[in-house]
């Protein structure tokens, strides 16, 4: 009985060692909460490299309020590498030229003309020949990749295209970088609607306070998106990044006197449609501090009435449409 409980205790030795230390974990959640591209990813596949051993630990974090909303959402984006890489690669590698956009032919028209020359019909050859975009193949590509990647459901791997940028997007042999370069947009297009979309509007709104210049021109389209869909989680942002925004966005030449003026109550206008009560005492601020706004102060009032939008919980942690386990 006694070597039996020996063997028994010997085969656990091994097991418990591979474990993963809570704040061993939660340190590298640390350092790769605040790394970007290549330094991120290197920080990410120490942790990935664990495997299965990091899991309990992993779903621990993915919910753990003590640590920043950062840590917990690497947490998540690290644990769905562990369970599903072999599907992001799946998904990454998919035959993407399968589809019409790159697969069709290319269309010949021919016209048919009367005995003087003159057109009086016309058809196109092959019957199954795609008409593409002249800006290429890609753009036609969005009604076949985004609702793989809504089927797919790798909510955290689009997250972290987008506010890592580690460029591991979908790739096509042979290359196109046109559609490449498309492939975060695409994955964002997916999380559309789904509860992990405040993750990625938290994670958006990390990376233009990273570039208050809006000097990239990516955060300069995530500025125009929040703004042109009413996004109010991102108020603060926009205030915050509203000059860099103007600046970048409209010449700054007088057209005629006070034009610039006008241009800028135009925008801001837009931004008074969409805020609410809670952002009063930000945008009074902001008005006293620029004249040219002045005459929008009385537009607060309007503001004032709407209520504030109910606070979002974070998501629960889930795999596609599979809740994960948590503490």
């Amino acid at each position: 009985m006694k070597i039996k409980l020996l063997v028994f205790f010997t085969c656990l030795v091994p097991f418990s060692a591979m474990a993963v230390e809570y704040d061993t974990l939660t340190t590298l959640l640390a350092n790769a909460a605040v790394a970007q591209s290549n330094a991120y990813i290197e920080v990410r596949t120490t942790i990935v490299d664990f495997g299965t051993n990091a899991i309990p630990s992993l779903a621990q974090a993915a919910v753990d309020q003590d640590l920043s909303w950062q840590q917990r959402l690497t947490a998540r984006i690290c644990y769905e590498h562990v369970e599903r890489g072999d599907e992001i690669e799946a998904l990454r590698r998919y035959d993407w030229r399968s589809y019409p956009p790159y697969s069709a032919p290319i269309p010949k028209i021919i016209f048919h003309t009367n005995e003087v020359g003159k057109i009086v019909s016309s058809e196109v050859h092959p019957s199954n020949a795609v008409f593409r975009s002249i800006l290429g193949p890609q753009v036609d590509m969005e009604q076949y990749v985004v609702p793989e990647c809504r089927k797919s459901g790798l909510w955290y791997y689009y997250i972290e295209l987008t506010w890592k940028q580690t460029k591991e997007n979908g790739l096509l042999e042979p290359c196109d970088m046109r559609f490449e370069q498309a492939w975060a947009w695409w994955c964002r297009k997916a999380l559309e609607d789904q509860p992990e979309e405040s993750f990625l509007t938290a994670a958006i709104i990390e990376r233009l306070e990273g570039d208050p210049d809006l000097v990239n021109r990516e955060c300069l389209e995530f500025y125009r998106a929040f703004v042109n869909k009413h996004n109010r989680d991102a108020i603060q942002v926009i205030l915050q990044l509203y000059d860099a925004y103007f600046k970048q966005t409209v010449p700054q030449l007088e057209i005629f006197p006070g034009s610039l003026a006008m241009t800028s109550r135009s925008i801001f206008k837009t931004i008074l449609s969409f805020a609410d009560s809670s952002h009063i005492a930000m945008l009074e601020k902001f008005i006293d501090e620029r004249p040219d706004l002045a005459e929008l102060k009385p537009k607060l009032e309007e503001v004032r009435l709407r209520p504030p939008q109910p606070s979002k919980p974070e998501p629960p942690f889930r795999l596609g449409t599979t809740p994960v386990k948590t503490p």
